[in-house]
């Protein structure tokens, strides 16, 4: 999302109702792929391409961590 000049990822309820833009994107990780982009409000390009691309990024992360966490527990289980 974008507030006060500034892109936003994963938006809080007070965040979601300073009425701007809000992005949302499905990202595959291992095909390094975007297959879905959605939004709710009109956006200039600047606005859309910060919030497109700190979603991506924060997609990149979470899907990281996520992996790195599933690694560590199935050592744990199997070890």
């Amino acid at each position: 999302g974008f507030l006060d000049d500034t892109a936003l990822l994963d938006l809080n309820y007070m965040e979601e109702g300073g009425g701007g833009p809000e992005v949302h994107v499905a990202y595959m990780p291992q095909m390094d792929k975007l297959v879905a982009v959605t939004t709710e409000n009109k956006a200039s390009v600047d606005v859309f391409e910060k919030s497109y691309e700190l979603a991506l990024d924060g997609c990149r992360v979470a899907s990281a961590l996520m992996r790195e966490c599933m690694i560590t527990h199935a050592k744990r289980l199997y070890a």
